[in-house]
């Protein structure tokens, strides 16, 4: 099974939703890929913990031949709070079943979060050396690893600029912030799209970047990513001060 064309209503806020908001063009495919044609049946349902608070579709029965797939939709999901009537977490499960035996075949889900924020997870470890290996030894950090493959943040703490700030918890807590959230963004841009392997710079503004719809030059390349970098980071701190 695959859900196809699952987007959030407003990317900036992603993964959560509001009430008012809507998935929409929303479809399913599912897939025989054995060596012989089934009799299918096929769900979607969106769940708050294991109860069902909406189907669009309900055991739609098909015939679904030797290595081919059938795709459903669309259909959409509007957060409407008299169905969604609980903030939190939200499953969109998407099933395949045999219609014959009933045995569940393959299952896919996407979540989301209804007038709440995700809880936040940590997405790399932090870690602090005493000093960082040539070429590297006058920077402040350096990543290794990847998002979701050991991903590691190293600050040098032989650095003048930590030293002058760990005498002070104030300081030194801006310091580090300072850093994770430089690190944060580095992870960001090395991190390839799902789909064709490129980058996915979300959510810094591929636009920016990349020059869209105007083309940039070769030479204002690096004052596009630096501006757009900063602007978001900015962004961040506004957030995360103004909340304090």
């Amino acid at each position: 099974m695959s859900i196809n064309h699952f987007s959030f209503p407003d990317p900036e806020i992603a993964p959560r939703v509001n009430w008012g908001h809507r998935f929409t063009d929303l479809g399913v495919t599912a897939y025989n890929r054995s060596a012989m044609g089934l009799d299918v049946a096929v769900s979607v349902t969106v769940l708050r913990v294991d109860a069902a608070v909406s189907k669009p579709l309900d055991h739609k029965r098909f015939a679904l031949g030797s290595g081919h797939e059938e795709s459903l939709g669309p259909f959409e999901i509007i957060i409407d709070p008299r169905v969604f009537d609980e903030m939190g977490e939200y499953r969109l499960t998407a099933s395949l079943f045999d219609a014959t035996t009933g045995d569940r075949i393959d299952s896919v889900s996407r979540r989301f979060w209804v007038e709440q924020d995700p809880p936040l997870r940590k997405p790399f470890e932090i870690q602090p050396v005493d000093g960082l290996p040539e070429p590297y030894q006058k920077r402040q950090w350096m990543i290794s690893g990847s998002v979701n493959n050991s991903a590691t943040l190293l600050y040098n703490t032989a650095h003048p600029a930590y030293r002058l700030a760990e005498d002070d918890d104030e300081d030194l807590g801006d310091y580090l912030l300072d850093i994770v959230l430089a690190g944060a963004v580095q992870f960001v841009l090395g991190r390839p799209d799902r789909n064709d392997g490129h980058p996915d710079y979300h959510p810094l503004d591929a636009g920016k970047i990349l020059g869209v719809p105007k083309p940039l030059d070769r030479g204002e390349v690096p004052s596009a990513v630096h501006e757009e970098v900063h602007r978001y980071l900015s962004e961040v701190r506004w957030r995360m001060f103004e909340e304090a």
